[in-house]
């Protein structure tokens, strides 16, 4: 997919159990702006193997599961390069912003995280997490 992009929604999973809420796989110059995603399973935006991508004024609220394991807000996965988050609010049951699988030379700046919890929520609400990068290459990543 290129040169495509998603303004001013809402996606609501309340009854469904969807992977991620917006997800970008193999895309190039892509975009989402103003846009609010609900009760995701696993990442509320999943930017995966993309170049090029930018995101602007995101949010997600309420993750499905409260654990550990991928409850990312957003998720630049598997060689997303150069692409660009801002001004959004993102929350994450382990992270609330992952750099992951050798996603490099990317920008988040005017971000908010909130909800790094880990696996013993809501028992334990010690926040473990705000963002972090994970797993081979992720670099040149920068947050401000």
């Amino acid at each position: 997919m290129s040169r495509c992009g998603v303004e001013n929604l809402v996606i609501e999973n309340t009854n469904s159990t969807p992977e991620h809420g917006l997800w970008y796989y193999i895309t190039d110059n892509c975009w989402a702006t103003n846009v609010l995603v609900t009760n995701s399973d696993h990442a509320a935006f999943s930017v995966q193997q993309s170049y090029r991508w930018s995101g602007t004024r995101l949010r997600n609220d309420n993750h499905l599961t409260y654990d550990s394991n991928a409850r990312y807000g957003l998720q630049f996965t598997e060689f997303t390069t150069a692409s660009r988050l801002e001004d959004s609010i993102l929350q994450g049951n382990n992270a609330g912003l992952i750099f992951q699988q050798g996603a490099h030379n990317n920008v988040a700046c005017g971000v908010v995280l909130t909800r790094g919890f880990g696996n013993g929520y809501p028992t334990d609400n010690t926040i473990k997490g705000f963002f972090s990068g994970h797993g081979d290459f992720s670099h040149h990543n920068l947050m401000e």
